[in-house]
């Protein structure tokens, strides 16, 4: 069988970049909707999300914050470089994310795929900037 390569865009509907709400602003914070943090992923594995912060949903609806659908795979690209994770629930995240959701692969191959080449990636590059 011979593996047919794919750009990153072609693999999902619609990509997502993370915002953070203003954390001078009461209204969006300590609500019920999950905003996810590079910490709040696990370092090897694609899953184990554990958000530590919730927004609400004054903060998706009029702030950076995006909804972000349920099944959608979670890529760390600044902060923590290397973590990636299949989100099971709908979310938000920070802007060191990008999100791609609406997948037209197979959720779990993709997200184990591009959590190998990440880490490949991020040895390579460790020690640079």
């Amino acid at each position: 069988v011979k593996w047919e390569q794919r750009k990153l865009s072609s693999i999902a509907h619609q990509t997502f970049g993370g915002g953070t709400p203003s954390k001078s602003n009461k209204q969006f914070w300590n609500g019920d909707f999950p905003w996810i943090q590079s910490s709040d992923l696990a370092e090897d594995t694609i899953r184990g999300v554990h958000p530590n912060k919730f927004i609400t949903q004054n903060a998706l609806q009029i702030s950076a914050a995006k909804k972000i659908p349920k099944n959608s795979i979670a890529i760390v690209s600044r902060v923590g470089v290397g973590k990636v994770a299949l989100i099971p629930f709908n979310y938000s995240t920070s802007q060191d994310f990008l999100s791609l959701s609406g997948l037209k692969i197979n959720s779990q191959f993709a997200t184990y795929s591009i959590h190998k080449i990440m880490k490949k990636t991020a040895s390579q590059l460790q020690g640079t900037s």
